[in-house]
């Protein structure tokens, strides 16, 4: 789902930077919605909201434009809905997941059910590292401040993140990775804000003498990408998923 949110907001982004072909980028953001919808059910509707975000935070982006985009991909995502769960086997996919699966998780029905207030923690913790880099940034000189628009794009990217999040504390079910679709918000949220930092970081470099710290970078660097591969290694053939979701699954098959 995170790969479908993700594309509908840089749909949206590309409608942004050209400002026009308004149809096409939210035909294509309405449709990246309905396939988010589909794999993993309401949490992935967030995207329809994205434009209102950066109403204040872009120039020239008015809210006629913002709210017409909002139409346009809603419209288009409401109409591919229909034309699909019109037909019989959809239709009946779509009540045994609404009865089976949302209404219990909704109405607090199931086994094993959580504190709402998990994901808030492994929301926190994840978050942890780049919060203190934005932190961190906040107490550098004025210079290294290029441009003080980048804090209210940021700002934006952050409160999308929370409308992806917050919501699923509503569930009675709270696992982390139901937090992955809205981690690439915040991801770029958070870049914008330790902007000042990477510039501080440029101008230090260039005062001292690199080629000592380059055979250095390069084994870090070949160290860290050797370590990821050593770990997909090491999960193959294993997960860490709901147990009863795998039992759904099987059951199906």
């Amino acid at each position: 789902m995170a790969v479908f949110t993700t594309a509908s907001v840089l749909s949206f982004f590309s409608f942004l930077r050209r400002k026009e072909n308004l149809l096409m980028w939210s035909s294509i953001s309405g449709f990246l919605v309905f396939q988010a919808f589909i794999t993993k059910g309401p949490t992935g509707l967030f995207p329809l909201t994205v434009p209102l975000f950066f109403l204040w935070s872009v120039k020239n982006f008015t809210a006629r434009n913002a709210m017409t985009y909002v139409f346009m991909q809603t419209a288009v995502f409401i109409l591919i809905f229909l034309v699909v769960f019109n037909f019989p086997e959809p239709k009946n996919f779509l009540l045994h997941y609404i009865d089976a699966q949302l209404l219990p998780v909704l109405k607090h029905e199931v086994k094993n059910e959580n504190s709402h207030f998990v994901v808030l923690g492994d929301l926190f913790f994840a978050l942890l590292p780049l919060a203190v880099l934005s932190v961190t940034a906040v107490f550098l000189p004025k210079k290294f401040f290029s441009d003080k628009r980048f804090l209210k794009t940021a700002f934006a990217f952050i409160a999308i993140g929370l409308t992806a999040s917050l919501p699923i504390m509503l569930s009675a079910k709270q696992h982390k990775y139901y937090l992955l679709p809205s981690l690439s918000m915040y991801v770029l949220g958070f870049s914008l804000l330790v902007l000042p930092l990477i510039n501080f970081c440029k101008e230090w470099m260039k005062n001292i003498r690199m080629n000592k710290y380059k055979n250095a970078g390069k084994i870090i660097l070949m160290g860290v990408v050797l370590f990821g591969f050593l770990l997909a290694v090491k999960n193959k053939n294993t997960f860490a998923r709901d147990e009863e979701l795998l039992t759904d699954i099987e059951q199906i098959q």
